[in-house]
């Protein structure tokens, strides 16, 4: 099983205290997990300055190179969620639940959804659940 992770989830561990690479063995068991490179660019351009957002950045992009997220190409011409649902819908993410899109952007999740992708989200703000 292979696990797509998106920007606001990996701001999560800053925002909450939580680690989301543990709960998602945890929930999964052992699984590979993957970003967008253009998620890692967003990362990049959030983690400038000092604010809490920046720092929440920061810190997603240490754990993302820590833990060695796999990184996938996305289209350069596709906005990063519409690009996080094509790369899923493309390498296997359907209702057979191959390929999971963790993602705390509820609007995000609801389209993946829609197209079939099972997510992964966070709930009473420590606990990871598959929908």
């Amino acid at each position: 099983m292979r696990v797509l992770i998106d920007t606001s989830f990996l701001m999560l561990p800053g925002r909450m205290n939580l680690d989301i690479f543990t709960q998602l063995d945890k929930l999964l068991g052992p699984c590979e997990k993957v970003t967008l490179d253009a998620c890692i660019r967003e990362l990049e351009g959030l983690a400038t300055g000092n604010s809490r957002e920046a720092k929440n950045a920061k810190l997603g992009l240490q754990l993302a190179k820590a833990k060695g997220l796999v990184l996938l190409k996305a289209g350069s011409n596709l906005r990063v969620d519409d690009a996080l649902i094509e790369v899923a819908a493309e390498q296997g993410a359907d209702s057979s639940g191959s390929m999971l899109l963790a993602s705390a952007d509820a609007e995000l999740r609801r389209r993946a959804r829609a197209r079939g992708i099972k997510t992964v989200c966070m709930r009473k703000k420590q606990v990871l659940e598959v929908l």
